[in-house]
């Protein structure tokens, strides 16, 4: 069964999802604490690394893609910066109308706008499926 969810394309992003979070708390923590840069630089790094990592490995591994790339590029940072502004206006809100602890407000942002809506965005905008084209015959001769 576990071999069968593997095979399944959201499975396997949100597994590349866990690296590329891994790797945006890596780069945090390795250019905040260990290159002792400013917290906001070092925020900006270790998402910059993490949505590269959530790109790349998607493209590779959770849809396989090998056309060009400059088209997918464009709608991931298009989409990505929708969600980002999207998450930020969620945090806002949840902050302020229900004076919810900002981690907490962050972490519901991130579950109620980022989980679904990445999965969203990779699928259907930066990767979609490809269309099945008609055989021969299927247009109808009527």
């Amino acid at each position: 069964m576990a071999a069968r969810a593997r095979e399944h394309w959201a499975v396997r992003s949100l597994l590349v999802g866990a690296v590329a979070s891994a790797v945006d708390l890596l780069l945090l923590l390795a250019s905040c604490r260990g290159a002792g840069w400013a917290p906001g630089p070092s925020a900006a790094s270790g998402v910059v690394g993490g949505a590269a990592t959530s790109f790349l490995l998607n493209r590779r591994f959770t849809f396989r893609e090998a056309g060009p790339v400059w088209g997918p590029v464009l709608r991931f940072a298009a989409g990505t910066l929708a969600l980002a502004a999207v998450h930020a206006a969620v945090v806002t809100w949840l902050s302020a109308s229900f004076s919810a602890p900002l981690l907490l407000a962050k972490y519901a942002a991130d579950v109620g706008v980022l989980l679904g809506g990445n999965l969203l965005l990779l699928r259907y905008v930066v990767f979609p499926a490809p269309r099945a084209r008609p055989g021969p015959g299927a247009a109808g001769l009527g």
